[in-house]
Formats: structure tokens, C-alpha cells, sequence
């Protein structure tokens, strides 16, 4: 919103913040974490690279439970020493 007088006389003082439309309420949920967040099972065969399904993973189930959007970023492996340096991958 502008200032009547200031804007009258050609100057430019901002007052205010405008609100533009309405945008909804949107919740997204953020899970960063390493293995149990990607959703990684028992490891029986360390050739074989296995993921849960979206059915019984912890971060979907609870996106689906609070009915937010959901973001996963597990990464088995990630460690809190990753996290803190900086990096997203060790």
C-alpha cells in the first residue's frame, strides 16, 4: 500500500505489505534421515539392495495419517556427522 500524500506527489513510500490472493493452506512434512527413514529392510544378502514398499514406510504412513504432502530424503548410510559438515551424502 502506498502513501496517498507520497503517492500524489509522484514519490514511492511503501506503507504496507499487499496480500495477493489467498493461497490454501498446503503442509508438506520433510523426513531427512538415513535407513530407516529410506526405508531399507534387515539386510540378509549384502548383494541385494531392498526397499519397503510406500505401504508400510514410516514417513509415508505418517504423510497419509496427517494428510500433508511428504518429501523423503532417506539415505541409508547418512549419519549425523554427515548432516552437520554440511553434506548430504557421506
Amino acid at each position: 500500500m502506498w502513501a496517498g500524500a507520497a503517492k500524489a506527489k509522484g514519490e514511492r513510500h511503501f506503507t504496507g505489505i499487499e496480500r495477493g490472493p489467498s493461497v490454501p493452506d498446503m503442509k508438506t512434512i520433510l523426513t531427512f534421515g538415513d535407513s530407516n527413514t529410506h526405508g531399507t529392510p534387515p539386510i540378509t544378502d549384502r548383494a541385494v539392495c531392498d526397499r519397503f514398499g510406500p505401504d508400510v514406510r514410516w514417513p509415508v504412513l505418517a504423510a497419509r495419517v496427517l494428510g500433508w504432502t511428504l518429501v523423503e530424503e532417506g539415505l541409508p548410510g547418512r549419519t549425523t556427522m554427515c548432516a552437520v559438515m554440511g553434506r548430504l551424502t557421506c
